[in-house]
């Protein structure tokens, strides 16, 4: 099966929903502000534009599209992104 993710993500933005064989929910965005994210363990693809996730005591990830990172349960974040950004959110 392949899917084309930077265009689900721009037709269903903001979207919950369950992609085969991945055992989880996963979640597209379509930021244009920052906001806070779930303390759950997560997975971010960036798409598109770049992203900036805070975390406790001053620490980050700078994401660039095509880039990924997975930020392990019980961690606050904020997603911070730079001018328009599509991300990919995948909750395990």
């Amino acid at each position: 099966m392949k899917i084309h993710l930077k265009q689900l993500a721009q037709t269903l933005p903001n979207t919950p929903m369950h992609l085969p064989h991945t055992g989880g929910e996963t979640l597209t965005c379509l930021l244009n502000e920052a906001k806070a994210d779930e303390a759950l363990d997560s997975y971010y693809l960036c798409l598109e534009g770049e992203l900036l996730i805070d975390l406790p005591y001053g620490d980050f990830v700078h994401l660039k599209p095509q880039e990924a990172a997975r930020i392990e349960a019980g961690k606050q974040r904020k997603l911070t992104p730079v001018g328009r950004t599509l991300l990919l959110i995948l909750r395990i």
